[in-house]
């Protein structure tokens, strides 16, 4: 196969301008589910920490009652103050929050000012991403206890505090008012978290037992959502799965033997995790831009046996870019459409068609074609033609030999149009990009050249 050498002295230019220090630009940004999670989403990949909205108050009407006295002063008694009730358990508070329902705004949100003050343990963090009015804060919490769990709302100031979190177990006092978002109850804090060095909470975790993603999914399906696509059905589950592939830091890809699920931690969840081997996972299940994914709390070694993953139903780049979502849907038709985009990340298919890659600013990057092209010479160009953009790492910002030499794809990429092969391979949907370009994640072990 007749291969281009007019890479070669770019190449070396490329190697000169590295010794002498100059970085070269970061392949086409990806939407992680960072969620916070993601993480992007998180990927679940980490949130962005600016906020310039404030909650929405929603005031419920006074309950006090005013102290009766007596007609003659001279022998009345001083009226008694209430003393103020703040509450500390997650199940009353979570009762409460659901009072507010009758009070929610447009955005499906309300708050209030019955207060709350309680310990608790940081369990993930979640980003609730969007730019409208009418919602509490972006960046929330899942917290728990020994009475129950609960999402805490804070703003970016707040947030920035407690984002750094690791896995061991960090405590924080919390205060605020009673909130409910989405239908989900809340904490808005009302001033930053105080973290509690050395403490410990024992408590057992109330978690449901799941058997299937497709299972968790039917839940999701009814799950409301913000105007980014963005929202978490706050039940904390545990299930049986096989780690398939890293896909960010802080988003890995795992599998129940017939779907697939994009796991979110907050950050560098993947590297703790082997390669085939099966977990008990804990999470919290959500959409992240309509995307569904599990939201990590922790894991332990599972005995469970998962079988490979079966796939057979094959799709075109074509194909795949006939679907994209509504953002914020109003009819029964833009919900279909978007449960039909929010399917294709717990599925795995078969593509055949053609190698191909993309320049961004001097890097070469792969993408996939359903016929043989020429490449790309922006990723703009490589969108117009519907080509699909790898998330590999190993098919992303390639310049210097070995990264060539390590990559799969190339020998197919390189080639002139004419003398290219058709190739077949599995893979699943990564993301489509708010740039309208659809990321994909490549079994690299069943990638295969047609004779």
């Amino acid at each position: 196969m007749k291969k281009r050498n007019l890479f070669l002295p770019l190449l070396l230019t490329l190697v000169v301008s590295c010794t002498n220090g100059t970085n070269s630009e970061s392949s086409l940004p990806s939407e992680t589910t960072s969620q916070g999670a993601n993480t992007s989403e998180n990927s679940p990949t980490s949130g962005a920490q600016s906020d310039s909205e404030s909650p929405v108050t929603s005031e419920p009407p006074s309950t006090s009652e005013t102290p009766v006295t007596s007609e003659n002063p001279s022998t009345s008694e001083p009226p008694s103050s209430e003393p103020e009730i703040i509450l500390n358990d997650i199940a009353e508070i979570r009762q409460v929050a659901r009072t507010l329902a009758s009070q929610v705004n447009e955005r499906m949100v309300a708050t209030s000012n019955h207060k709350v003050e309680l310990r608790a343990q940081l369990l993930n963090l979640q980003d609730y991403v969007t730019s409208q009015n009418g919602y509490t804060y972006r960046n929330k919490a899942l917290i728990a206890n020994e009475t129950g769990y609960i999402l805490v709302s804070m703003d970016a100031n707040a947030y920035s505090l407690i984002k750094g979190y690791v896995a061991e177990q960090q405590i924080y006092d919390f205060k605020g008012t009673i909130s409910l978002y989405n239908g989900e109850p809340e904490i808005t804090l009302s001033q930053k978290a105080t973290y509690i060095a050395g403490a410990t909470l024992n408590y057992n975790l109330p978690s449901i037992d799941e058997t299937s993603i497709s299972n968790v999914f039917d839940e999701l399906k009814e799950t409301p959502t913000n105007s980014k696509g963005i929202g978490y059905k706050v039940e904390v589950k545990t299930m049986p799965l096989k780690y398939v592939m890293k896909l960010e830091n802080s988003l890995g890809l795992f599998s129940d033997g017939t779907n697939l699920i994009q796991v979110y931690g907050h950050d560098k969840v993947t590297n703790g995790w082997s390669l085939n081997s099966v977990y008990n996972i804990t999470f919290v299940p959500g959409l992240f831009i309509y995307k569904p994914t599990f939201n990590y709390i922790s894991h332990a070694s599972s005995d469970v046996e998962i079988g490979v993953l079966e796939v057979s139903e094959t799709m075109s780049a074509t194909e795949l870019y006939g679907y994209d979502y509504v953002q914020e849907p109003k009819f029964a038709s833009d919900k279909t459409q978007n449960l039909a985009y929010a399917e294709l990340f717990i599925n795995a298919f078969v593509f055949e068609g053609y190698v191909n890659f993309y320049q961004k600013g001097g890097d070469f990057n792969i993408s996939f074609d359903d016929t043989a092209k020429d490449y790309y010479t922006s990723y703009t160009s490589a969108t117009q033609a519907k080509s699909l953009f790898i998330n590999n790492e190993s098919g992303l910002t390639l310049y210097t030999q070995t990264h060539f030499n390590n990559c799969v794809f190339w020998d197919e990429a390189n080639a002139y149009p004419e003398e290219k092969s058709m190739v077949e391979f599995i893979f699943t949907p990564y993301l489509r990009n708010t740039n309208k370009y659809f990321q994909i994640q490549v079994f690299e072990e069943t990638y295969q050249v047609r004779a």
